[in-house]
């Protein structure tokens, strides 16, 4: 214990003599020293530098004498100027001094301590330097009192800015030290740094880290030569490590530096770039071991390059939400920045993609306007591709397809690429479709089993029988797609197509409805971005009832319309021909505008197909016939495709034949009419005339028929059928109102035929005939009789009469005077003269020839008589 305590007393007293011995030295040589500084400052500096308080301490630094600057602030030392900016500024500056050396007043500088300093190196566009601030020694002799060991730099910020070369950075320095040794115009460092943070720009590439940077390097300055050399460096950026070397030609303004890194991971360089470069790749992984080659700099006075060659092993790449990944990935190339050009040149990629191998070539020269070359080469599971890449917009992808692809274009601003560069693009390529299918809800497509060819030309793309099923429709299509490549990018571009299609059936209902979320709607507008020219033939056509066959002809689609100039298919054992136009509206409506050529149409299936055309007086299973017409449709459907009858017209010309009609309500309301009328039912067998009405034939049937914003307008025509003949004419609206007029003979409705002594007499067409009217709607008729049209058809009836009778008389007078101008035996003297005279009695018609004694003259009467008809008659009963 004593020897313990003995050896503590030794060393406070030591403490304390140094302690002594130190203050008394300061004491002494405080002023001195700082009086030497204040001379070598001044002797030494070629750049003015404000100094606030020195102090001198032989304890701060012990065992070494210090003199410490406060506020230091130096300014520039560019060649031939006075400073005006800031070199540097430090809280403090340690100048260290061997204390043996200050006591036999030999003052050689030892070691340099910087604290907190703002240091700022630049560079002029001539190349000059403002940190090159002491004076050299126009002798060349050695500056004996500067035997410096080390430099440090402690909590200090470093900007290097050269604006010759456009490159600046930034350096946020906890700690630097530099082991150093000085001989005249040669300085050699061993650099040890921390770095936390920095940046680094050079146009058009930007950099900054906030992982710390470990930094050792050996650093050599020859002012002879006026270089600065960086050798046997290695660093650590986060958990990226590689070698560093470099040099500096300061008086020619060239750099060269090149960082090496081998058999880094890729997760490792990731950790070494910033956020916004990572952040798109978020959802991957990267396991593969890298190889870099860094080299940054000017050489040859050029301007400022950075280069980066690298080189891919094993490399896998997971798609995290999906699970899918590539496989052996191996990439060989270099990344280039020089001035305002950026190129990525990729040598060779390949890889699996889902066990099929890829492979191919990248080139992208100068990214602000940039020249692209790619090639690819390799089989694509389309379902694993989608669902690597996470595109959303395609649903239920499956399938491959071989590719092969090059592209060769130049665009001018990559962030707004036009039309016209893709364009003039070359483009050539082959995709080979094995087994695809995939649905688009956006545009309502789904595809199955898709196999075929597409070979890309520019931008045009041929489709060598391309088959599968579209929408539930087993399709075959050849044909070619213009404008494909820029239509992909730019999707308000027009599409253009032409081709010829085979489809065994289209069921409508299925091509109009989308689902949205669990809602089914039907919906259907025609595409505008589309400009299509196909022949098509659709062996099976169906849209709810209507079914067709053979459904076939020339179609477009481009403005928005889909027309066709000649189509036709078979339906209801007949055939339909002709044109159509349907087109999009500004208010989200579909036109429709068809002219058409029916033929040998079964009409009670044309009813069915159809669901009777939305009326119910005759339904598809209460008429038969044959009908052929020739119609003009115009017709508005709303975008959920509900037909909007008020807005349709129609004109079309009819005719049926053997036709039947069954069990009608209307002809069976006309019967019950008679019967409960009290003139009629006395003489109309009423039994016989509703049996004949339930079921009744005519051999034909033909009309002109219109159909105006809900109005169905019928002009009067003859019906000739097994019950009756019947004259109709009238309206009925989509709203089932009625206003029918119709007329028959009476004769056809008498209970018994009249018997005389020469047998029956049959009827001739003449007679008294009926006129009735019938208002009201469907469900409820008013019957009435049609006085008016009774009145027209008696006017009507006199007329044609008088001018029966007119021509019948001329006629007769021809015959008269043609035969007495041709007869051999004529004479003046015994020519007979005719007279014509209307006899008032009704009753008969005669004839009378008088011979005159004097002159042989004969005098003829023609009269007329009138039948006993009602429609000669005021009586308004029927």
């Amino acid at each position: 214990m004593r020897f313990l305590k003995k050896i503590v007393y030794f060393l406070i007293l030591l403490i304390g003599i140094i302690a002594l011995l130190a203050s008394l030295g300061a004491y002494f040589y405080k002023n001195q020293s700082k009086q030497y500084v204040k001379t070598r400052i001044n002797q030494f500096l070629a750049s003015p530098v404000d100094v606030g308080e020195i102090e001198f301490s032989m304890i701060a630094k012990f065992p070494y004498a210090s003199i410490s600057l406060n506020d230091v602030l130096a300014w520039d030392a560019f060649p031939d100027k006075n400073g005006k900016d800031t070199l540097f500024f430090a809280s403090k500056i340690y100048f260290e001094f061997n204390i043996i050396d200050i006591i036999q007043n030999s003052y050689t500088l030892k070691h340099i301590e910087v604290y907190k300093a703002d240091i700022n190196l630049r560079w002029n566009k001539k190349g000059e330097n403002n940190f090159v601030f002491w004076k050299v020694n126009s002798k060349d002799e050695p500056m004996s009192e500067i035997e410096l060991e080390s430099v440090k730099f402690r909590k200090c910020r470093l900007t290097l800015d050269n604006r010759k070369v456009d490159f600046k950075s930034w350096y946020v320095v906890t700690k630097l030290d530099f082991n150093a040794h000085i001989e005249n115009k040669k300085m050699g460092f061993n650099i040890d740094a921390v770095i936390p943070a920095f940046a680094y720009r050079s146009v058009p590439f930007n950099y900054e880290s906030f992982q710390k940077l470990s930094l050792q390097t050996q650093m050599g300055i020859d002012q002879n030569k006026n270089t600065v050399d960086f050798k046997n460096g290695e660093f650590k950026l986060g958990s990226l490590m590689g070698k560093i070397n470099g040099r500096v030609n300061y008086k020619n303004s060239i750099y060269d530096f090149n960082v090496n890194t081998d058999n880094q991971t890729i997760d490792n360089i990731f950790d070494a770039l910033p956020e916004k470069y990572t952040q798109p790749l978020k959802d991957y992984r990267f396991n593969a071991l890298v190889r870099m080659d860094l080299n940054t700099g000017n050489k040859k006075s050029k301007g400022w390059q950075t280069s980066l060659d690298f080189k891919t092993l094993k490399g896998e790449i997971h798609h995290l939400p999906s699970g899918i990944s590539i496989d052996k990935l191996e990439l060989n190339g270099n990344f280039i920045a020089r001035k305002s050009n950026l190129t990525l040149q990729l040598d060779s990629y390949k890889g699996e993609f889902s066990g099929s191998p890829f492979n191919g070539k990248l080139s992208i020269k100068n990214f602000n306007h940039p020249l692209v070359n790619l090639h690819l080469n390799g089989a694509i599971d389309l379902e694993r591709l989608l669902g690597f890449l996470d595109i959303k917009s395609i649903e239920k992808p499956y399938g491959t397809a071989q590719v092969t692809f090059d592209f060769n274009g130049r665009f001018n601003n990559p962030k707004k690429i036009t039309p016209s560069e893709i364009e003039r693009a070359i483009t050539i390529g082959k995709l080979s479709l094995n087994n695809v299918g995939f649905k688009v809800p956006k545009l309502n497509m789904e595809f199955d089993g898709l196999n075929g060819e597409l070979i890309l030309n520019d931008n045009d793309a041929t489709i060598t029988r391309l088959t599968g099923v579209w929408k539930g429709a087993k399709s075959s299509v050849t044909g070619q797609i213009h404008n494909l490549i820029p239509f992909i990018l730019f999707p308000d571009l027009v599409l253009h197509i032409k081709a010829s299609g085979e489809f065994d059936k289209i069921n409508l209902e299925e091509f109009l409805t989308s689902t949205d979320e669990n809602e089914k709607s039907q919906s259907f507008k025609i595409p505008c971005f589309l400009d299509l020219n196909i022949r098509a033939m659709i062996h099976k056509f169906n849209y709810k009832k209507f079914e067709a066959d053979n459904f076939s002809g020339l179609f477009y689609v481009n403005n928005c319309r889909l027309t066709s100039d000649d189509f036709y298919f078979n339906t209801a054992n007949g055939k339909v021909r002709g044109d159509f136009q349907l087109s999009n509206s500004g208010d989200e409506k579909m036109n429709l505008v068809v002219n058409t050529t029916l033929m040998n149409i079964d009409i009670d299936k044309l009813f069915y197909e159809f669901d009777d055309f939305g009326q119910k007086i005759i339904k598809s299973n209460q008429i038969k016939g044959k009908l052929n017409a020739a119609l003009d449709f115009k017709g508005t459907w709303d975008k959920k495709l509900n037909f909007e009858s008020e807005n349709m017209d129609v004109d079309a010309i009819i005719s049926i034949e053997n036709g039947e009609l069954n069990k009608l309500k209307s002809l069976t309301d006309i019967s019950n009419y008679l019967k409960s009328n009290t003139l009629t039912k006395t003489f109309i067998d009423t039994r016989n005339l509703e049996t004949k009405l339930e079921h009744i034939k005519f051999k034909s049937l033909s009309n002109r028929i219109k159909i105006i914003k809900g109005v169905i307008e019928i002009p009067e025509m003859s019906v000739l059928s097994s019950a009756l003949d019947l004259t109709v004419s009238g309206t009925h609206d989509f709203n089932n109102n009625i206003n029918y007029r119709m007329n028959f003979r009476l004769q056809q409705l008498k209970s018994h035929k009249k018997d005389t002594e020469f047998g029956i007499v049959e009827d001739d067409g003449s007679g008294i005939r009926v006129f009735l009217k019938i208002e009201g709607t469907t469900e409820n008729p008013i019957f009435s009789l049609d006085k008016e049209t009774k009145k027209k058809w008696r006017k009507n009836t006199w007329q044609k009469e008088s001018e029966d009778i007119n021509k019948m008389v001329k006629n007769e007078l021809k015959t008269i005077f043609k035969a007495e101008k041709n007869s051999n035996t004529f004479k003046e003297e015994g020519a007979k003269k005719v007279e014509i005279e209307w006899d008032e009695n009704p009753d008969s018609t005669k004839t009378i020839v008088k011979k005159d004694t004097l002159k042989s003259k004969t005098k003829t009467r023609i009269f007329q008589a009138e039948e006993d008809d009602i429609r000669n008659t005021d009586d308004d009963d029927y």
